[in-house]
């Protein structure tokens, strides 16, 4: 219940929902570009986290992109590395009530202590 009252968003159900229909080789040209893998390894090499942020026009392709991605990184580091912390957040213009930094801050809690 705790869990719960941090926020009412639900990134992670967001995400299932995006993986649905994606094509198999989704973004594949992404995961393949080096300045992508060189991105996806510094976060090990580093400290500090680099984030991973897709912007532009609407039906752009920004969130089955995001998606790929944050499949990606728990396939390459989940298991390997646990104290790597992926958390994800999907934007969207009709929930803007509920966006507020509280619950942006709150899902990325929530993410942290259940993943």
């Amino acid at each position: 219940e705790l869990l719960i009252m941090l926020t009412p968003l639900e990134p992670l159900k967001k995400h299932q929902d995006v993986k649905m229909p994606r094509t198999k080789n989704a973004a594949a040209w992404l995961l393949g570009l080096e300045s992508f893998r060189k991105w996806r390894d510094s976060n090990i090499i580093e400290e500090g986290g680099h984030v991973f942020c897709c912007y532009g026009i609407p039906g752009a392709g920004k969130t089955v992109i995001s998606s790929v991605v944050i499949d990606d990184l728990y396939s390459q580091f989940h298991k390997v590395h646990p104290n790597i912390g992926i958390a994800c957040l999907y934007g969207d213009y009709k929930d803007e009530k509920n966006q507020t930094l509280v619950h942006i801050l709150g899902s990325f809690l929530r993410q942290f202590l259940t993943t």
